[in-house]
Formats: structure tokens, C-alpha cells, sequence
């Protein structure tokens, strides 16, 4: 194919704002299509959002590109918008998507099958972030996995909480985090969480000290929120 497209979710020139809506707030999509017959391509917009829609959008030339642009507007109730872009251009049908198939944000795919959608979280218009988060960075710790080790009293630890038929998590990094919708602060009954930061001095703090100073994080916090604190030094 000697068509072109592109786009990426997290650059303004091609989504502006960048990041969440509020509901019924709008974002200015951009589409770049460059290559031969791009002058003669059309573009349109596919959404889902509690239906599927498509929608066509206004075209310009800059630097050698064929730039569409399209203008989305979030729902009124909170949730997602996914989208992906249809082009043809020679005859043939192509598509935009993300390219990541698990963060769905980012850099695109030019494709002749259906692609991964972009995705644009939607949150509650009357939300606003606490005060003290303005203008710092944030670190999100898994507990169950984060520079976890070895260490004196943690296998007794596991041995004295599953015998009360308490479960001991130990999670890969890869797997899902434990999540209770609809329970005060998401906390998780009667489960025992592996803590990696152990004693309190440990090589987790070390690292998060060394991330902290490095790029600036001075906000860590964890999930689960709540964690069991217990006689053993598995908290």
C-alpha cells in the first residue's frame, strides 16, 4: 500500500485535550493520511459509546498530509468512548487504530483489518481532583507485587494466616488487581496482602525514595487501599 495514516492519542496535534472528558465536554480529533492518492482519500470517524455511529469530519493540506479533523463530544453519563478511523483511498478500504492492544491510547496501526479502538475515558462533570494532587505526580503501587522479597517470619507468616483460612495473595505483574465494585474503599475482606515494602525499610522504600528524587513522585499511593495489618511481618 502506498497510502499512509496515521495518529496518536496522546500527542494535542492529532487529540486536543489530551486525556479524560468531562461529560458533554468536546475533543478535537485529528487523522493524518499522506502518500499517493491521498489527495483523493476520504476519512471518517467510527464511535462507540452506548451505539455505534459514524461521522465525517472537515479536511485540510498541511505539510504534504491530508489532515481530517473531527469533533467528538462526550456523553452525559460517565463511561467510555472507543473510535477508530475508516479511510479509502484506490478503491480499498483501510483502517486506524491503536496499535497498543492493551493501553489503547498512543501511536496508530494502518491496516486492512479491523483494528484495536482508541479509547477516551468520560468522567462525572461536577468531579474535581482534591487540591493537594494539583501540579504533582502520583505512583501508583501495587502492594501485592511491588519489590517483593524474602525475608525472616514471611513464610510463617503465610502458613499461620492460610491455616485460619485467610487467603495470602501473591499476585504475577501481569494478573488483575483484586477489586470489589460498590464496597467502602474497595476494601477486600479477610484477605491477607503481601506488602513488598516490608519493615518499613526496606528496598521498596529505597526504590520509591530513588523514583521520587529522580522524577519527582511525591504522591505514592497503593491498591488495594486498605491493607490487613497483622502480628507478622507480611504487612
Amino acid at each position: 500500500m502506498n497510502v499512509k495514516a496515521f495518529h496518536d492519542s496522546t500527542k494535542l496535534r492529532f487529540r486536543e485535550p489530551f486525556g479524560a472528558l468531562r461529560c458533554g465536554e468536546s475533543a478535537v480529533l485529528r487523522l493524518f493520511v499522506w502518500g499517493d492518492g491521498a489527495e483523493e482519500a476520504r476519512a471518517v470517524l467510527r464511535i462507540w459509546s452506548g451505539g455505534e455511529r459514524f461521522t465525517e469530519g472537515a479536511s485540510r493540506f498541511e505539510l504534504g498530509a491530508k489532515v481530517f479533523e473531527f469533533n467528538v463530544t462526550a456523553p452525559d453519563a460517565p463511561g467510555m468512548i472507543w473510535y477508530n478511523f475508516r479511510v479509502v483511498c484506490g478503491g480499498k478500504l483501510y483502517y486506524v487504530g491503536a496499535a497498543d492492544a492493551e493501553l489503547r491510547s498512543g501511536a496508530s496501526e494502518f491496516t486492512e483489518e479491523l483494528p484495536h479502538d482508541f479509547r477516551i475515558t468520560v468522567y462525572d462533570k461536577d468531579f474535581t481532583a482534591p487540591g493537594a494532587f494539583a501540579g504533582r505526580i502520583a505512583y501508583q503501587i501495587f502492594p501485592d507485587r511491588f519489590a517483593r522479597g524474602e525475608y525472616p517470619g514471611l513464610a510463617a507468616g503465610i502458613a499461620h494466616h492460610r491455616a485460619l483460612g485467610r487467603r495470602v495473595t501473591e499476585k504475577a505483574w501481569d494478573e488483575e488487581v483484586d477489586f470489589l465494585p460498590g464496597t467502602a474503599k474497595n476494601t477486600i475482606p479477610r484477605r491477607i496482602i503481601i506488602w513488598g515494602i516490608s519493615k518499613g525499610s526496606s528496598t521498596g522504600y529505597r526504590i520509591l525514595n530513588h523514583l521520587g528524587s529522580r522524577c519527582s513522585i511525591s504522591i505514592p499511593c497503593s491498591n488495594p487501599h486498605i491493607i490487613t495489618v497483622t502480628a507478622y511481618p507480611i504487612t
